[in-house]
């Protein structure tokens, strides 16, 4: 394998920013992209892949999101905002998880991919009761539900345990099952069960919102505002929230720098036609 061109410094995926690196894998021939980073980064180097019709392998090097896996992209303009999901006809060619690597990194990325990953439970059995199809159009079975529950249980049991192994550096078997959970477990899970309130809340507020907090921290707390939207019992979203506030994701409005001023207008945006609420 040789290297034959980079593109680095990519903050977000964007329209613009999938088009240069386009442009710079085309330039040198490249028949492999191979996405290092983040969410936006891995986001970016499949949305290359598809454009060039090229594999793709990605190599997280932080917990924050489970997009490594997908076969999709999320696009966001340059300031934040939501715009739209980009679908692609196969999944990454192969995902290399290195746990020493994401372990070592600050402790508020894993903080955050547990956030992304506490919607998949919920947005799963959202799907599965309105039968609802996944962004790719089929619906979930029987074992995506089961794996987004096992996803759930895993972070509730394990992850005040994992942080505290992260903020020192360690490995431990819980940071070997939360991040399983954060990429495998949540990443099948929103992929093949589907997105419901949490994740359109998410996109309200990053469309008509001051909103301040990573993808994860946004979705946790939009998590919480699901739960009380199907009006699920009071223990449920005192276990969730009392979780969240622990290991430090956001559990009010002031944590995100938000006022109250915003909510109709979030209300609205994550109520629109083409994104998840409905489901």
């Amino acid at each position: 394998m040789k290297l034959i061109g980079l593109f680095s410094n990519i903050d977000r995926c964007t329209t613009k920013n999938i088009y240069i690196a386009s442009e710079i894998a085309k330039a040198a021939g490249a028949d492999l992209i191979i996405g290092a980073g983040g969410g936006s980064v891995v986001d970016t180097a499949k949305a290359v892949a598809d454009k060039l019709s090229v594999p793709v392998v990605n190599i997280p090097t932080v917990a924050s999101t489970n997009a490594d896996i997908s076969a999709e992209s999320v696009i966001y303009d340059k300031g934040g905002k939501f715009l739209k999901y980009i679908i692609y006809p196969e999944n990454p060619k192969a995902v290399i998880v290195d746990t020493h690597i994401l372990a070592s990194a600050p402790p508020r990325f894993i903080v955050s991919g547990m956030g992304d990953a506490l919607a998949s439970r919920f947005e799963t059995e959202a799907c599965v009761q309105s039968r609802s199809e996944n962004n790719p159009g089929g619906r979930a079975c029987d074992a995506i539900l089961e794996i987004s529950r096992l996803c759930f249980n895993t972070l509730i049991d394990k992850g005040e345990s994992a942080l505290e192994a992260v903020k020192n550096k360690q490995v431990s078997p819980d940071v070997e099952s939360v991040i399983e959970a954060i990429k495998f477990q949540s990443g099948v899970g929103f992929e093949s069960g589907g997105l419901a309130a949490a994740h359109a809340i998410h996109n309200g507020f990053t469309r008509k919102s001051p909103v301040k907090g990573s993808h994860g921290e946004i979705v946790a707390f939009s998590v919480i505002a699901q739960l009380f939207l199907e009006d699920r019992i009071h223990s449920l979203i005192e276990k969730v929230a009392s979780w969240c506030y622990r290991i430090g994701l956001p559990t009010t409005l002031a944590d995100l720098s938000v006022s109250e001023k915003y909510i109709e207008a979030v209300a609205e945006a994550a109520c629109a036609p083409d994104d998840t609420m409905k489901n």
